[in-house]
């Protein structure tokens, strides 16, 4: 792991930058992986600087064997004076760290072992891919704690699986299997382990994947027109760079390209 990275390890996270890939696991497991306020505050450190990262080319977000998150940790919230304040902090600090993996340039994949809840799926729904084994559960317990979910990730869930569906989970809160999230759109494959996708992504150029992200985010935030100079960067910055000169080369010499993101 990176010196830099390091600094922002807390209890229960682990975060290891290894081959260009950075993992980083939710590991509470005595409390499901609860995601504490100060594992928000690690979160979104660790996110914001490794978009800045060169050398990292992917992120993998996990849990432990059998759950990925039951979500934010309520005994974060204190009873009685002071609670709206704590839990209005809390809520700003928690979407700041999600949206930190959300803007991440990085191909970004959620894999989740076991039970995906709340906080935990916000998590999951900022990634650009979530893959699942199949015992895994997924659910919103909102409804079920007198709560309402944030409008970010209530936007990232109707953007998955649309009106009806996000409407059932929300106002019911009852689990899904895996099977159930896949033909909804909540997750993209039901798989034992995410090492073929990683190893997909590795292998292609990033300037290349940057790009399209950037370009896709802006057609699903309606913001073409608004990143259009971003957009135009990245095309620019893939053109002049030693990856397309590397893949040509390679194509011409036969040989599978090894790039480097410069």
């Amino acid at each position: 792991m990176s010196r830099t990275l390091a600094r922002h390890v807390c209890d229960g996270l682990l975060i290891e930058a290894r081959d260009a890939l950075l993992t980083v696991s939710f590991n509470r497991p005595e409390k499901r992986n609860a995601v504490t306020l100060a594992m928000y505050r690690a979160l979104g450190a660790v996110f914001t600087e490794a978009a800045e990262t060169n050398g990292i080319r992917a992120i993998l977000l996990r849990g432990t064997p059998s759950c990925f998150s039951s979500g934010a940790d309520i005994s974060d919230f204190p009873q009685g004076e002071g609670r709206d304040a704590v839990i209005a902090a809390h809520r700003e600090i928690s979407d700041a760290a999600v949206q930190a993996l959300a803007d991440c340039p990085q191909p970004t994949i959620a894999f989740i072992d076991g039970l995906c809840y709340g906080g935990g799926l916000s998590f999951a729904m900022a990634c650009d891919f979530r893959l699942a084994t199949t015992p895994s559960t997924f659910a919103i317990p909102a409804a079920r704690l007198g709560v309402v979910y944030g409008q970010p990730d209530t936007l990232r869930l109707h953007a998955l699986v649309g009106l009806a569906p996000a409407k059932r989970m929300l106002f019911i809160g009852d689990r899904i299997d895996a099977p159930q999230a896949l033909a909804a759109g909540l997750i993209d494959e039901i798989a034992e382990a995410p090492d073929a996708l990683i190893a997909s992504l590795l292998a292609r150029a990033p300037l290349s994947i940057a790009g399209a992200k950037t370009t896709l985010n802006a057609i699903a935030d309606q913001a073409l027109v608004a990143r259009a100079p971003l957009i135009a960067e990245t095309v620019t910055r893939a053109m002049r760079s030693r990856d397309l000169k590397e893949a040509t080369a390679a194509f011409l010499a036969k040989r599978p390209p090894t790039f480097t993101g410069e």
